[in-house]
């Protein structure tokens, strides 16, 4: 990493800053807590310490510094989150430099050369006609340009020959989704995917453009409404939700996403002063997304269009965020309008439709029984069958009966009734379609830590716990009356059973700088990414725990890793004289024989102290 100027971003951002922008924290104490984005959990055991400038979780092992974390939340290498904090941290990279040019690095840099080219298009005589038809539908002069609405003029190798006279590589703008290749006749041409349309640059949570929705202005023949950009290394329209850049924060705040369906219903929405909307852009709503959208919020409000296919769309996505234990409620606009076109007609009425969303419940009731008639026994069994299934996922004893209650009124039928063929039905699984489990992470490997590990690490813990140096030093005067310090450090192969390698590597490093550097916890050496994760455990650990008495628990720690250790000792020498025995070697068994006295007395003698400890 020599080179790159990861300690100037470092020093410019603040764990707790970048953190809070992908995960909800609360404050715990000095330091910050958050249930971990990285593994399922109800109760937060992710820790953040802005003083040490790490975090860890103490569910799955995981931990380290804002690199690591920007390196697992985003799937990216080293290099590219070293881009995405020096935005953040306002640090200027070389663009020169070769060991930032990863193709990601370069496909960002096309798609943002793509976005100032549309949105100079857009500007120019060319795009009269795309600005007028975007003024008509409601859209300002500020939100478009907020949102870099661009045009891609009606030419074959626009974009293209721009890019290329830019020193973009062919293949690389291809790679981005921006144009096409041709081998027609054996000759090799590449032409541009966009073309006459309106562009809709989509961004990641980050704001980097990486990729397009292209809008015809108007009907063509054999083509469709819109052309998006295909899957590339950026790009995944599964996972990517429009708008949640700028909207994030205001989810965060309001804990509740607002779900739209298309691009102009998030931007008119935004625009009307909605700005906790995001739009799932052209394609079903995925637990892709969902994992998304929980490190900000816990309750989603779901507005679809009102019509079928938005009736659809929005049971769909109740069952997967249901599964995800959203909170979930339902609103519409009224008419078959799209709130899109609802803000055009009614301004600044948007907010007042969305503080009136009703519960799923609610919503299944009203839209089943708008659709069926009560009165009518095929009819009846017709809600029935629709609601049961509905009622029987809820979680809740008390709301379960309280609805089978509302359908019974609404049926005529008895609750026991009901009830009795609530037990029948199945409930549904999500959809399979849309309800696709992301991949699970690439498992770490976890090293097994044995009782011995633990008590070094408490050990280490309670010692940095100190926050008087002068007593961090006298505790190692108190270390030194046991024997365990020597054995593990002159003997690597003492303990080796019991002590994993990480936790050895961390305490010797402990021992060696320990006194030195005291309880700043620098050591002037690199560690192993095992021995970091357990050494940021340590770390966090000493300052989130409340420790009465610290003299005797370094005692009652110290006596319990020498305990283990010499019964690690006894066990085998006791082995080996057994075999001695059965061999008859006379010698030997005499010699092991006084070295499990020796042993014993040593245990015996540790017993008082442990008890006193406790």
């Amino acid at each position: 990493m020599a080179g790159f100027p990861s300690e100037e971003i470092k020093s410019r951002l603040d764990v707790h800053e970048v953190l809070s922008g992908y995960i909800r924290l609360q404050k715990a104490g000095a330091n910050w807590r958050a249930l971990c984005p990285f593994h399922n959990e109800k109760t937060p055991s992710f820790h953040v310490s802005s003083s040490r400038q790490i975090w860890h979780c103490f569910g799955c092992g995981e931990g380290g510094d804002i690199f690591k974390f920007v390196m697992k939340m985003e799937g990216v290498e080293f290099v590219d989150a070293l881009r995405i904090l020096a935005k953040k941290a306002g640090v200027t990279l070389r663009a020169q430099d070769p060991k930032l040019a990863t193709e990601r690095t370069q496909l960002l840099e096309i798609c943002a050369a793509a976005t100032r080219y549309f949105q100079n298009n857009f500007e120019s005589e060319a795009g009269e006609e795309a600005r007028a038809y975007l003024t008509k539908r409601g859209m300002t002069k500020e939100t478009m340009s907020e949102f870099r609405i661009g045009y891609a003029l009606d030419s074959w190798e626009g974009l293209y020959q721009f890019l290329t006279l830019k020193g973009h590589k062919a293949e690389m703008i291809e790679k981005a989704g921006l144009t096409i290749l041709s081998e027609k006749a054996g000759k090799k041409r590449y032409y541009d995917r966009f073309r006459g349309r309106i562009m809709f640059p989509i961004a990641d949570a980050n704001g980097d453009i990486i990729a397009f929705t292209g809008r015809y202005i108007k009907e063509r023949e054999g083509e469709g409404k819109y052309v998006n950009s295909p899957q590339t290394v950026l790009y995944n329209k599964s996972t990517v939700l429009y708008g949640l850049d700028k909207a994030k924060m205001v989810i965060r705040k309001e804990e509740t996403a607002v779900l739209v369906e298309g691009q102009m219903d998030m931007i008119m929405a935004y625009q009307d002063g909605v700005k906790n909307s995001v739009a799932v852009s052209g394609t079903a709503f995925t637990a892709y997304q969902l994992a998304t959208l929980k490190r900000y919020a816990t309750k989603i409000c779901i507005l679809f269009d009102a019509d079928p296919a938005g009736d659809m769309a929005t049971r769909k996505s109740i069952a997967l965020a249901w599964d995800q234990g959203f909170v979930v409620s339902v609103a519409k606009v009224p008419g078959e309008k799209d709130p899109a076109d609802f803000v055009v007609d009614h301004p600044k009425k948007l907010a007042e439709e969305i503080a009136r969303a009703v519960s799923v419940m609610e919503y299944y009731f009203e839209t089943t029984l708008a659709k069926y008639d009560p009165k009518k026994v095929e009819d009846k069994k017709r809600i029935a069958a629709t609601l049961l299934p509905q009622i029987k996922k809820l979680p809740n004893r008390v709301e379960i009966h309280h609805w089978l209650e509302q359908l019974s009124i609404r049926l005529g039928t008895k609750v026991e009734y009901l009830e009795e063929e609530m037990k029948r039905i199945k409930t549904e699984e999500s959809f399979p379609e849309h309800g696709v489990t992301p991949p699970k992470a690439e498992e770490k490997v976890v090293v097994k830590r044995t009782i011995v590990d633990k008590f070094l690490e408490h050990l280490m813990a309670v010692m940095y716990a100190q926050k008087d140096e002068v007593a961090f030093i006298a505790s190692f005067d108190t270390l030194a009356q046991f024997e365990f310090l020597n054995l593990i450090q002159k003997d690597k192969n003492i303990g080796k059973e019991i002590i994993s390698t990480p936790t050895r590597e961390v305490f010797d490093l402990f021992m060696k700088y320990g006194k030195i550097n005291g309880y700043s916890g620098k050591f002037d050496e690199a560690m192993t990414p095992a021995a970091q994760d357990i050494f940021n455990e340590v770390l966090l650990m000493s300052e989130i725990s409340a420790y009465e008495t610290i003299g005797q628990e370094i005692i009652f720690s110290a006596s319990r890793i020498e305990r283990e250790l010499i019964e690690s000792e006894l066990r085998q020498r006791e082995f080996a004289l057994r075999k001695a025995e059965a061999q008859n070697d006379a010698a030997l068994s005499d010699q092991l024989f006084q070295e499990v006295n020796i042993l014993s007395a040593k245990k015996s003698k540790l017993m008082p102290q442990t008890a006193v400890a406790k």
